[in-house]
C-alpha cells in the first residue's frame, strides 16, 4: 500500500469510527428487560399512556396515577420478534392495535391474533434517528402513532406531520412510583383529570380498510 492509499485508508476508518451508530441503538436488545415512558417529538413533555384501557398522549402531571399509567416494561415480542410493551401497573396486558388501527391495552389471551396485534418493530426514528419509530409486526409499512392525541397505528404517509407523530423517544420510567394494581385499580373509576385539554387534530386521515378483519 502506497503512502497516498494508506492516507485514505486512515481518513476513511477515522471517519467511520465518528458515525453515530444510529442502527444499532433501534436494536430490541437495547430496550428489552427496561421500563420507559415515551414521549413524542413534536409534543416533549406529553407521553404515551393508558386511561380507561386507551392508549393516549397526555400532558405530564405529578399524579400516581399518572406515573403508573405511562410506564411500561420492554419485553421480547409476543409474536415472537421484535417487542411488546407490557404494562407497569396491570401486568400481563400489553399495547395493542385493534381492527380500526386504535391502541389499547388488553389482557394477553395467548392468541394468534393478540400477539401479533402487541407486537412491535422499532426502527430508526423516521424524523430524528436517534429517536425510535415502532413498526406494527402484522400491518407492515404503519407505525405507532399519536393523531388528535389518541395513540393509533396508520399507513406510513411521506409527511413532515406523520414523521414526527410517529417518532418518539424513551425516557427513564418513574421507578420511585410503586406499582400498585390494586391501588390504581381503585382510582380507575374516578380519575383525577376531569376534562383534559387535548391537542386538536392537524390533518384528518381516513382508516384504511385493511384494518378491517
Amino acid at each position: 500500500m502506497n503512502k497516498l492509499n494508506m492516507m485514505l485508508f486512515l481518513a476513511l476508518t477515522s471517519f467511520v469510527t465518528l458515525l453515530p451508530a444510529t442502527v444499532s441503538a433501534t436494536a430490541p436488545s437495547c430496550l428489552i428487560g427496561k421500563s420507559f415512558r415515551f414521549t413524542s417529538k413534536n409534543y416533549p413533555g406529553r407521553y404515551m399512556r393508558h386511561r380507561d384501557s386507551q392508549m393516549w398522549l397526555d400532558a405530564h402531571d405529578i399524579s400516581h396515577l399518572y406515573c403508573l399509567d405511562s410506564d411500561f416494561t420492554i419485553v421480547p415480542g409476543l409474536a415472537g420478534e421484535g417487542i411488546s410493551f407490557e404494562s407497569r401497573n396491570f401486568p400481563g396486558h400489553y399495547i395493542r392495535h385493534n381492527h380500526i388501527g386504535e391502541c389499547n391495552i388488553g389482557r394477553n389471551d395467548r392468541s394468534g391474533i393478540f400477539k401479533k396485534d402487541a407486537t412491535w418493530l422499532p426502527v430508526a426514528g423516521l424524523a430524528d434517528p436517534y429517536g425510535f419509530t415502532f413498526e406494527s409486526f402484522n400491518y407492515r409499512k404503519c407505525y405507532l402513532r399519536h393523531q388528535g392525541s389518541r395513540i393509533k397505528i396508520s399507513e406510513f404517509v411521506n409527511s413532515e406531520l406523520y414523521k414526527d407523530d410517529a417518532t418518539w423517544y424513551p425516557v427513564e420510567a418513574c421507578a420511585t412510583c410503586p406499582a400498585s394494581t390494586a391501588q390504581v385499580a381503585s382510582e380507575y373509576g374516578n380519575s383525577p383529570y376531569g376534562e383534559m385539554e387535548m391537542e386538536q387534530p392537524i390533518a384528518k386521515e381516513e382508516v384504511p380498510e385493511r384494518f378491517h378483519y
